[in-house]
C-alpha cells in the first residue's frame, strides 16, 4: 500500500507538471504532441483489431469449408451406395442376362428391348440424378451418350474390376454429350462364374448431391482427363477456380495412389477460401469454394473487443480536447469576449493590460491586440485632425468648381434658341429644319435630366428623334421601324440604353453601305426578362472583329477605349443586374448586325435603388 501510495504522490505532481509545460508551449508544438500519442495509441489499437478479426476469420472460414467437405463427403459415399444396390439389382435382372448372353442381334426379340427399356427407365425416374445407363460387351453397345469405341474402352478397362468401380469424371461425345461431364461408375455383370457384360451408370454431378449453400461453389475436378464438373456455380466461374487451384499447388494433378500426399490441402484467393480433397473412391478431386465476403456474420463475436477499442478512444478523445480547451479554447473565447466588450461599449483606448492566459500565441496575440486598439486611437485622432482641413480645403474646391458652371452657357439659351430656328423654319415652311431642330431640343432636354429609370416608351421617343435627326442628314437613305409592346408606357428601363446602340448602327452599319437600307428597334417581354433587339441590314462586321467584341463583352474587366457605346451599355446592364443580362452581338459580313439587349422587366413598383454619385 505504501509502495502504491508513495507511486501515486510521484506520478501526480509529474503529470501537472507537464501539463503546465506543455499548456504554455506553441498550438502546433502541442497540436503535434498530441497527434503522436493519438497516432501511437490508433496504430496500437488497429494492428491489435487486425489481428483479432483476422484470427477468428480464418479459424470460421477453415471450420466452414472443412465442415462443408465433410458434408459432401457423406452425400458422395450415399450415392455410391445407393448405385451398388442398384447394379446388384441389375445383376439378379434376369433381362439383363438374357440380352448380354446372346450372340446375334437377330435373336433379340422386341419384347427383350422393351423390357430393358423398362427397366433402365424406370431406375432412371426413381433415381433423378442418374442421367445415362449403358449396356456393353463384344456385341451390344447400347448408350445414350457415349460412342461406340468409347463404350469398349471403358469396357476393356472393367475387365479385372470387382464390385462397382468408379471412372472418375467422363464426358460422352454421342449427341454433344461431351459438354457436361459426368461422373460414371462401371459394374460388371457375372453369368455362371463369368463376365458377360458390363453396365456403366452415368450422374450428373449438379442433380447428385445435397444442394449446396449459394454461397458456398462445390466442384469436381479430374486433372487427368482436365475435365471439371460444377455443382452448384458456371462453367466460367468453376474454371476460375480450378485454374487458380492448379496454379497455387502443382502437384494437384495427381491421382490414385500418387495423390495421397496430396489428399487435402487449402489456399486463399482475394475472393475465396478454397479448400481441396481428393477422394479415393470417385477418383478425382472436390473443391469447396466459400466466398469470403459472406463470412461476414462469423465476425459479431469481435463486437466486445470493438467496443472496449471505440471507449479507449472516445476516453483518449476526452483528454485531448480537455487538454485542447485549457490550452486553446478557454483563451480564445476569452479574448473573443473582450473584443465584443469593446465594440460593445465603443472604447477607443484600453487602460489596463489583459490578463489572458493560456498557449504563447494566444498571449502574444492579446498584447499585440491591445497595442493596436491603442494605435488605432491615436491614429483616429491624428487623421480627424487632418480630415478637418481637407474639409475646409475641399468646401473652397466646391466652391470654385461652381461658379465655374455658372459662367457656362444656360441649357435654357440653347432651347430658346432651338426653338427659335424651328419658329423660323415653319414660318418659312421648312418642315425638314423645323423637324430637325424640335428632335435635337428633346434629345437635350431629356439627355440633361436627372432621373435614372424612364420609360420604355420615353427611351424609344428619344430614339426615334435621334433617327429622325440621321434619316434628314443622310437624306432619307434608310428607314426605320420600331415594334414595342403594349406595356411600354409602364416598363421602366435605364435611361440613354438605346440611342447609344442606334447610333453604332448608323454610323458603321448603315453609313459605309451603297443604297437604301433599314434599322428595325423591336421590344418583347419573355418570362420576367425584356429583351430589346436591334436590327439592320448595313455592311455587317467582320469575323476577327466580332470575335474581339464578343471577348471584350465576356470579360469582367470593361475596356471602354474602343466600342465605347456597346460596352457602356452592356457594363451598365451587368453592373446593375448582374449575369446572364446584357448585351449580345451577332453579325455576319455584308449582311447585317443583329444587338440583343437583355434585362429584367421593370415596372414603376419595382425601379431599383440607386445611389447618387459621391462627386456630386
Amino acid at each position: 500500500m505504501k509502495s502504491e501510495k508513495n507511486m501515486k504522490n510521484l506520478i501526480l505532481p509529474a503529470f501537472r507538471k507537464g501539463c503546465a509545460a506543455l499548456k504554455h508551449l506553441s498550438i502546433k508544438t502541442q497540436f503535434l504532441i498530441s497527434m503522436a500519442f493519438l497516432l501511437i495509441f490508433m496504430t496500437f489499437l488497429c494492428v491489435f483489431t487486425n489481428r483479432s478479426i483476422y484470427k477468428t476469420y480464418m479459424a470460421n472460414t477453415n471450420m466452414y469449408t472443412t465442415g462443408s467437405i465433410s458434408e459432401f463427403e457423406e452425400h458422395i459415399a450415399s450415392i455410391q451406395a445407393s448405385i451398388t444396390n442398384l447394379c446388384m439389382q441389375f445383376q439378379y435382372n434376369n433381362t439383363f442376362a438374357d440380352i448380354f448372353e446372346v450372340d446375334s442381334y437377330r435373336k433379340l426379340t422386341s419384347s427383350d428391348y422393351e423390357k430393358m427399356l423398362e427397366s433402365i427407365t424406370s431406375s432412371i425416374m426413381v433415381n433423378s440424378y442418374i442421367t445415362d445407363i449403358s449396356l456393353v460387351n463384344d456385341l451390344l453397345h447400347w448408350s445414350d451418350i457415349y460412342k461406340e469405341e468409347e463404350l469398349t474402352d471403358m469396357y476393356l478397362q472393367m475387365q479385372d474390376k470387382n464390385g462397382v468401380y468408379c471412372f472418375g469424371l467422363t464426358s460422352g461425345s454421342l449427341y454433344n454429350a461431351s459438354v457436361k461431364p459426368h461422373l460414371t461408375f462401371g459394374y460388371n455383370i457375372n453369368y455362371r462364374t463369368r463376365t458377360i457384360g458390363s453396365i456403366f451408370i452415368s450422374v450428373d454431378v449438379s442433380n447428385a448431391f445435397f444442394t449446396p449453400s449459394k454461397d458456398t461453389f462445390y466442384i469436381l475436378h479430374d486433372p487427368i482427363r482436365g475435365s471439371i464438373a460444377p455443382i452448384n456455380c458456371t462453367n466460367s466461374s468453376s474454371g476460375s477456380i480450378i485454374s487458380q487451384v492448379w496454379e497455387k499447388q502443382p502437384d494437384s494433378h495427381l491421382s490414385g495412389q500418387d495423390a495421397g500426399k496430396n489428399s487435402r490441402f487449402t489456399i486463399t484467393t482475394s475472393k475465396f477460401w478454397i479448400q481441396t480433397a481428393f477422394l479415393p473412391s470417385l477418383n478425382c478431386y472436390m473443391t469447396g469454394a466459400v466466398a469470403l465476403e459472406e463470412l461476414n456474420y462469423q465476425m459479431r463475436q469481435n463486437i466486445a473487443r470493438i467496443l472496449v477499442i471505440v471507449f479507449l478512444c472516445i476516453l483518449f478523445l476526452l483528454l485531448f480536447w480537455l487538454l485542447i480547451t485549457r490550452s486553446f479554447i478557454n483563451p480564445f473565447r476569452k479574448l473573443s469576449e473582450t473584443i465584443i466588450y469593446i465594440r460593445k461599449e465603443k472604447i477607443r483606448k484600453i487602460k489596463a493590460p489583459l490578463a489572458i492566459d493560456g498557449c504563447r500565441e494566444i498571449v502574444d496575440t492579446s498584447r499585440e491586440f491591445e497595442d493596436m486598439i491603442n494605435s488605432i486611437h491615436d491614429l483616429n485622432t491624428e487623421i480627424m485632425e487632418k480630415s478637418h482641413a481637407l474639409y475646409e480645403a475641399e468646401i473652397q474646391r466646391k466652391i470654385s468648381e461652381l461658379s465655374y458652371l455658372r459662367s457656362q452657357i444656360n441649357p435654357h439659351f440653347i432651347y430658346n434658341s432651338l426653338e427659335l430656328i424651328r419658329a423660323s423654319a415653319t414660318e418659312h415652311n421648312m418642315t425638314e429644319i423645323s423637324d430637325t431642330a424640335l428632335a435635337i431640343g428633346k434629345i437635350l432636354r431629356y439627355s440633361v435630366k436627372g432621373e435614372d429609370f424612364v420609360t420604355l416608351q420615353n427611351e424609344l421617343d428619344i430614339t426615334s428623334s435621334y433617327l429622325k435627326i440621321q434619316h434628314a442628314r443622310f437624306h432619307q437613305r434608310f428607314d426605320f421601324i420600331i415594334n414595342a409592346p403594349v406595356e411600354q408606357e409602364r416598363l421602366y428601363v435605364m435611361k440613354m440604353l438605346i440611342q447609344p446602340l442606334v447610333e453604332n448602327s448608323v454610323f458603321h452599319g448603315i453609313e459605309p453601305k451603297q443604297g437604301h437600307s433599314i434599322i428595325i428597334i423591336s421590344a418583347s417581354l419573355t418570362g420576367k426578362d425584356l429583351s430589346i433587339c436591334i436590327r439592320d441590314n448595313g455592311i455587317g462586321i467582320p469575323a476577327d472583329r466580332l470575335l474581339s467584341i464578343k471577348k471584350a463583352l465576356d470579360s469582367k474587366i470593361y475596356d471602354t477605349s474602343q466600342h465605347i457605346g456597346l460596352i457602356n451599355v452592356h457594363a451598365r446592364i451587368r453592373l446593375q443586374y448582374g449575369s446572364p443580362y446584357g448585351v449580345t452581338v451577332d453579325s455576319t459580313e455584308g449582311d447585317g448586325t443583329v444587338v440583343t439587349l437583355l434585362m429584367p422587366s421593370i415596372y414603376e413598383n419595382t425601379i431599383p435603388h440607386i445611389l447618387p454619385d459621391s462627386d456630386n
